[in-house]
């Protein structure tokens, strides 16, 4: 089945984020080994896989806010896209740090982090691999909205990873 053409101003920018993500390089040093599937080769989905791919992935999704915002008044009157996307992200914890739970922190705090700060980098930037000519995302603000280890009770049964959420504002007015 071919995929769907992707447009518009609620499919666009969920799959220039997910770009954005599998472009950072702290995200491809975390995958580095693992196997590539065939519908996201760089562990990044748009829909939810959780409890169905090996960690480290990252999942896309369309946040609860889309709309448009008047950017620019007078007789143009030009009404600009703008929302919300959040970012799941998983990491397993390396055994090394089983037995010490702020190493373990510290570990996926850093992966993490790199991938956020990889993408704020990546905001509005131009990107060469783009079919249409477009820069990446226009992102506004970048917040964590969850960060914890997986109960230690599950950890015989899943192992033991960290995960965090974080909610990205996107659009500037002037396109994204």
């Amino acid at each position: 089945m071919p995929s769907p053409a992707i447009s518009g101003s609620l499919a666009l920018p969920a799959y220039k984020l997910r770009r954005m993500v599998e472009l950072s390089p702290a995200w491809q040093q975390a995958i580095d080994g693992l196997d590539k599937p065939p519908d996201a080769p760089s562990r990044v989905w748009l829909r939810d896989v959780i409890g169905e791919v090996q960690r480290p992935f990252a999942v896309v999704s369309i946040g609860a806010v889309h709309g448009y915002t008047l950017a620019f008044g007078g007789e143009q009157n030009w009404l600009r896209p703008n929302g919300q996307l959040f970012v799941f992200l998983t990491v397993d914890t390396p055994q090394e740090y089983y037995s010490d739970r702020v190493s373990a922190e510290y570990h996926a705090a850093s992966v993490f982090g790199g991938v956020i700060d990889d993408v704020a980098a990546l905001s509005a930037v131009d990107d060469p691999a783009s079919e249409d000519g477009s820069s990446h995302l226009m992102i506004t603000n970048i917040q964590l909205q969850q960060f914890g280890e997986n109960p230690e009770e599950n950890w015989q049964s899943l192992g033991r990873f960290f995960y965090a959420g974080y909610s990205f504002d996107w659009g500037d007015g002037g396109g994204s």
